[in-house]
């Protein structure tokens, strides 16, 4: 079902994700998540999640809170979500406190996150297509 764009419902939550600042991304990161694990594979180098562990948290979450009213994440469905992925609160943290200093890294991350949201709006707009 398209919407008076010619577009599915669901692009503009898509695309308002792809708009999110540096700022943006770390506050939701900031926001307590209360879970516990034991956390996905470190990075042994930097003694923190795996790149890939991280970016695939942070989109599982963006998700998720772009469906729910007023794009805010309940914290059942917070823990839920990293429990499933093997990662805590404290391996985001931890992940952005090593990593958040080195700029030309966490634009790489921030433009993967931002590639993997437009993939799956895309994907989510050919399948509304297809309905």
């Amino acid at each position: 079902m398209a919407g008076h764009d010619g577009r599915s419902p669901g692009a503009p939550a898509f695309r308002a994700a792809r708009r999110v600042g540096r700022a943006a991304l770390l506050l939701a990161l900031l926001l307590p998540l209360g879970c516990g694990g034991d956390g996905a594979s470190p990075d042994a180098e930097q003694g923190t999640i795996t790149r890939e562990a991280f970016i695939d948290a942070y989109i599982a979450l963006r998700v998720v809170g772009l469906r729910a009213p007023q794009q805010l994440i309940a914290e059942e469905d917070r823990r839920r979500i990293l429990s499933e992925r093997g990662v805590t609160e404290e391996d985001l943290l931890t992940f952005v406190e090593v990593h958040g200093r080195d700029l030309e890294s966490m634009q790489g991350i921030w433009n993967d996150v931002e590639a993997r949201l437009e993939a799956l709006r895309t994907q989510s707009d050919s399948s509304e297509g297809r309905s």
